[in-house]
């Protein structure tokens, strides 16, 4: 992240965000689209990785992966949806 006037890393960043707002409040987003470069898979497999590395609860990692958009946008989460549940 070069625009700080030191270095930070992802799960720094990660970290600090969980710290101070908690899970609840951290979304998931991507600035990747599918014109014209395409999604990024890369870049999703190393967040996924630095929360792994974060030790986060399955709860709170789910949340942050999906949970927490589908509370504020009032949708059913995706697991309930694979399971044959609605909320």
């Amino acid at each position: 992240m070069e625009y700080l006037p030191y270095p930070i890393t992802l799960k720094e960043v990660f970290r600090k965000a969980l710290h101070n707002v908690g899970a609840g409040r951290v979304v998931f987003g991507t600035d990747s689209s599918y014109f014209p470069r395409g999604f990024r898979r890369d870049i999703l497999e190393l967040q996924l990785r630095v929360l792994g590395e974060l030790n986060l609860s399955e709860e709170d990692a789910g949340a942050v992966m999906g949970g927490n958009v589908a509370r504020l946008w009032g949708l059913q989460e995706v697991g309930a949806l694979r399971q044959g549940r609605a909320r």
